[in-house]
């Protein structure tokens, strides 16, 4: 299973109001923030579209503009993490935490950030801040995250507890139900890999990824009737995906 990160892409809210009051009415800080927030709905415009350059120097002139502002100070982490600049991308994301300590998307960000840069253990204290304030509407994608930190890391059984309260959040949750199915997969623990598997199709739309686990999980319980079912849908429904290729060529080589 290809482990993938719940949260990459900048998906800021713009929850700031633009006044309609006249110009002379207005202070210079009002102007000056107004006009950061603009550059900032700009700058991740054009991150959004990949013109990278562009989305730099108005990101940039954002936080010039308002150094206040943690949404440019984490859409301009995400960016310089993209062009591989760490020690940057780092600066502006925890200067985007500690602006808004209390905004479960910035310690998401953050967190992701921080594991990604080797520090596993502050990344899963910051994830479960995101899952614990009280305004996260989705707790169980910051634990989902924290699972998959603790897994990079080698920490299986953290990995399988953070995952598990994921979906005592949302027992329905795809992520962390393909998650655990994939992680029983890897510790030979077939039976729980089947009975998240089955949880995830059931509740979900079905996904080549999905199918593929499926497949391997009935051979490994030596299920081929199930397994078989399980390839023929993939084969159907996913004849293009990655997935499909793997299976075609696993069976021109006679496995």
């Amino acid at each position: 299973m290809t482990r993938t990160w719940l949260v990459l892409a900048v998906s800021v809210a713009f929850s700031a109001c633009v006044s309609n009051a006249p110009e002379s009415s207005k202070s210079s800080d009002q102007m000056a923030s107004e006009a950061a927030q603009y550059n900032l709905e700009l700058g991740v415009g054009y991150l959004r579209k990949g013109e990278l350059q562009m989305a730099l120097d108005k990101l940039k002139k954002a936080v010039e503009q308002d150094p206040s502002l943690a949404d440019a100070h984490m859409a301009l982490g995400f960016l310089y993490e993209q062009i591989e600049q760490p020690g940057d991308a780092e600066k502006h994301m925890r200067r985007a935490a500690k602006l808004a300590p209390d905004d479960p998307q910035v310690l998401n960000a953050f967190a992701v950030m921080q594991c990604q840069h080797g520090s596993t253990d502050e990344a899963l204290k910051t994830f479960s801040r995101a899952a614990s304030i009280p305004l996260n509407r989705s707790p169980e994608a910051a634990y989902t995250n924290a699972g998959v930190c603790a897994r990079d890391g080698g920490m299986l059984d953290e990995a399988d507890q953070y995952f598990r309260k994921a979906l005592t959040k949302n027992p329905r949750y795809d992520e962390a139900l393909l998650q655990l199915a994939s992680l029983n997969f890897e510790r030979q623990e077939y039976f729980p890999a089947r009975a998240f598997i089955e949880r995830f199709l059931q509740g979900n739309k079905a996904t080549a990824e999905a199918l593929m686990l499926g497949v391997r999980i009935e051979r490994a319980m030596a299920n081929t009737s199930v397994g078989n079912d399980y390839a023929a849908r993939l084969l159907r429904e996913f004849p293009d995906s990655p997935e499909a290729r793997q299976l075609l060529e696993q069976r021109r080589n006679g496995n």
